[in-house]
């Protein structure tokens, strides 16, 4: 299913792809006509790091991504609300493609297009003050099954259908997502911004 290519694509940009999202280190695009976005690695942390480490901090974050992908597709992880009461099978957005825009140079990776509204719009199903606890819960959750440290799910990376939560982003800024075992690494750690 996962594909790495390094062909050197055009810049989504270029090919017109309308920009549906901004996060802290990327910005979304949705493939016209087709249930695929693009997401475009150019944060400012990311443009700070040494030649070669950004390819790297994406790599390893999109091999994490797949994995919990797979985790949440082989094993139901059923998370209960406490407040809200209710139970929401925990679901993950993979990672289908990862290549290197040939215009700027950034990573991007394709993953298929998730509707509906995050968790943070869905006020008729969830007490906005548990979101906070309820989702650094679920981090943990995923940190603890996956053996990673730095997973930090937020209301803007997670949508809400009827019985199920898919995450579409592991954490808001990828260079905070540290390693505890299961990758080879450069170090201890993936990346840190002190």
């Amino acid at each position: 299913m996962f594909k790495e290519c390094f062909a050197g694509i055009p810049c989504p940009q270029a090919r017109d792809f309308p920009l549906i999202d901004v996060g802290n280190d990327s910005r979304v695009l949705r493939v016209p006509n087709e249930p695929k976005v693009v997401k475009k690695y150019c944060g400012r942390d990311l443009l700070n790091m040494a030649e070669g480490k950004m390819e790297w901090v994406v790599r390893t974050y999109v091999e994490a991504t797949n994995r919990a992908y797979d985790l949440t597709t082989k094993k139901d992880i059923v998370f209960r609300f406490p407040f809200s009461g209710g139970n929401y099978l925990l679901k993950v957005n993979p990672v289908i493609s990862l290549d290197k825009c040939r215009d700027c140079g950034f990573m991007e990776t394709e993953s298929p297009f998730i509707g509906g509204n995050y968790l943070a719009l869905c006020t008729d199903r969830f007490d906005l003050k548990e979101l906070p606890s309820a989702l650094r819960k679920a981090s943990s959750i995923l940190e603890r099954n996956l053996g990673l440290m730095g997973i930090g799910l937020v209301p803007a990376n997670v949508k809400c259908f009827e019985d199920t939560l898919v995450i579409t982003d592991l954490c808001s800024n990828i260079t905070s997502l540290w390693l505890s075992k299961g990758f080879e690494s450069q170090d201890d750690r993936l990346y840190s911004v002190v």
